[in-house]
């Protein structure tokens, strides 16, 4: 395909170099001269060779934020994954505990590897109001914290976790709003 621009390209300049030829508005002289061809020669090079660094560092920056971007998807459904675990039962809600501690591993190692991509390759997103950086933390706090006489709110037996409604909406309260911030961020990197 380039092939094929690049043979356009040059039979139309081709095609303006007769025309402009017969208009007797520029004058060339006909004598050949080898340091003006070593001159073209170079400087032909040296725009090529410009070009292919330029359109390589693009390239990079492209494939790294594509990267990042489908991090951030892979973070958004596991949130949406361990969403859709949790169970209802008799009004009350339960999830493994295997299922919680697991997954928020794994998410929280994705947030990280994605975290230091950005910094490495986008530092100015990273220090900007845009970029919210993503903590899993509070989740796990609302999903793991039990404190005793509330057992009618959450507890934990025989590696199960049960919540009481309300408890429930706040899990999935949680786990939207870090679903939000996942969505925002690939806004952001989408506009670099």
């Amino acid at each position: 395909m380039k092939k094929v621009n690049i043979l356009i390209i040059f039979s139309l300049g081709w095609i303006v170099g007769l025309i402009l030829s017969n208009l007797n508005f520029f004058f060339y002289d006909n004598k050949f001269n080898i340091f003006e061809l070593l001159y073209f020669i170079c400087n032909a090079l040296l725009t090529v060779y410009v070009a292919y660094i330029i359109s390589q560092s693009i390239e990079s920056k492209k494939g790294e934020k594509g990267i990042i971007i489908e991090k951030a998807n892979e973070i958004d459904e596991l949130l949406k994954d361990l969403q859709n675990k949790f169970v209802e039962r008799n009004g009350k809600y339960t999830i493994n505990n295997l299922t919680i501690v697991g997954q928020s591993k794994v998410i929280n190692m994705i947030i990280n590897q994605t975290r230091k991509s950005v910094i490495k390759y986008y530092k100015d997103i990273e220090d900007s109001d845009d970029f919210k950086q993503i903590n899993i933390r509070k989740l796990v706090r609302i999903c793991t914290n039990s404190q005793p006489g509330k057992e009618d709110i959450i507890k934990c037996e025989n590696e199960i976790w049960t919540y009481s409604p309300d408890k429930y909406v706040e899990i999935i309260n949680e786990l939207q709003r870090l679903r939000e911030l996942c969505y925002l961020n690939k806004l952001v990197l989408n506009k670099a």
